[in-house]
């Protein structure tokens, strides 16, 4: 797959290329647009795939209690990334 972060700009902004390319790899979420980084369906999608996206969410997800409580189940040495 190409690199997330090379793709026209018109796919770029496309939250459905963006949910497929978070379910493939999570961590090309640090490439994303601002809006796609403080989308929650689409941090979900990226921490499903691989719990370690949660440090590229915006400010106001890091916070979020149910998503920081969902990524630290799984990965407890991201805490340092909650906010």
């Amino acid at each position: 797959m190409m690199s997330y972060r090379y793709i026209f700009e018109d796919l770029r902004g496309n939250q459905d290329y963006a949910a497929l390319a978070l379910s493939q790899n999570g961590l090309v979420l640090q490439h994303m647009l601002a809006a796609f980084k403080d989308n929650s369906d689409l941090v979900t999608i990226a921490t499903n795939q691989n719990p370690e996206a949660f440090k590229y969410a915006s400010e106001r997800l890091r916070g979020d209690f149910a998503l920081a409580q969902t990524v630290l189940a799984q990965r407890p040495d991201l805490i340092s990334h909650v906010d």
